[in-house]
């Protein structure tokens, strides 16, 4: 983030901080310098991550950077602007159940028939929350 001021001397120094951001995000200031037109004074300053963002937590979140110069009375300003958080596979899907069981009939005569539903969701976005199924047939055979 760059930040510019026109005025000269004091005036023209600035100082910026985070004034929201919910703790997720710090702000550092990387490169002070001088010069441009009427002796302008220009402030780098990096916006980065403070803590894991979760996108199930928030998908979006505001940032709103501060700053002020050194007149006299100071002068402030501030912006604000989003962030969005991407998803990424970190949550396992979840089934409805911790155990199905079900009992069939043997020498059933409908077949095909269905006689269990399983569900399974998973909080993650697109890809990330297909839930791919596959069957396991278990056959039981007494001892």
């Amino acid at each position: 983030m760059t930040v510019k001021d026109r005025d000269s001397g004091s005036g023209g120094r600035t100082t910026c901080n985070l004034t929201d951001g919910r703790g997720s995000f710090r702000l550092s200031p990387v490169l002070l310098f001088a010069g441009g037109a009427a002796g302008a004074k220009s402030a780098v300053y990096l916006v980065s991550t403070a803590r894991r963002l979760d996108r199930e937590a928030a998908g979006e979140l505001a940032v709103t950077v501060g700053c002020h110069d050194g007149g006299r009375p100071p002068l402030r300003s501030e912006a604000t602007f989003g962030v969005s958080v991407l998803d990424e596979n970190d949550n396992a899907p979840r089934f409805g159940r911790a155990a199905y069981s079900v009992n069939v009939q043997e020498n059933s005569s409908v077949p095909r028939l269905p006689i269990l539903r399983v569900a399974a969701t998973d909080p993650d976005l697109g890809r990330n929350a297909e839930v791919p199924v596959s069957r396991h047939t278990h056959t039981h055979t007494p001892v």
